[in-house]
């Protein structure tokens, strides 16, 4: 293959409820979270500050607390698929064997 060109290959295949989770866990979505943790702190410091009843205020905390833990479990399962890897396609694996063959230097590929 040339320098030039490069070949893309195609992405492991996931089930649908993985999709929409890892489509959650963009970055946009991270930020999103963000803004309704800041919307519960909000809401929860109005309503106990208005009301002079501070169970709201602890309720909005529990309601940021399932955000984070949320939030922070999908990122987990991301970065443990990014740590771990996947296993690469045979397609995949012949090809980058071609590339690495046809190495001056290289005897062997396994």
């Amino acid at each position: 293959m040339p320098h030039g060109k490069r070949k893309s290959f195609p992405c492991p295949k996931r089930s649908p409820t993985y999709s929409k989770i890892a489509a959650w866990c963009s970055p946009a979505s991270r930020r999103s979270a963000a803004l309704l943790g800041l919307l519960a702190a909000l809401t929860g410091i109005y309503l106990a500050s208005w009301t002079g009843n501070p169970v709201y205020d602890g309720a909005a905390s529990v309601v940021i607390g399932l955000l984070l833990g949320g939030t922070a479990i999908f990122i987990a399962q991301e970065t443990k698929g990014l740590l771990v890897g996947e296993a690469a396609s045979r397609e995949v694996v012949q090809t980058l064997n071609e590339i690495v063959a046809r190495v001056e230097h290289v005897e062997h590929v396994n």
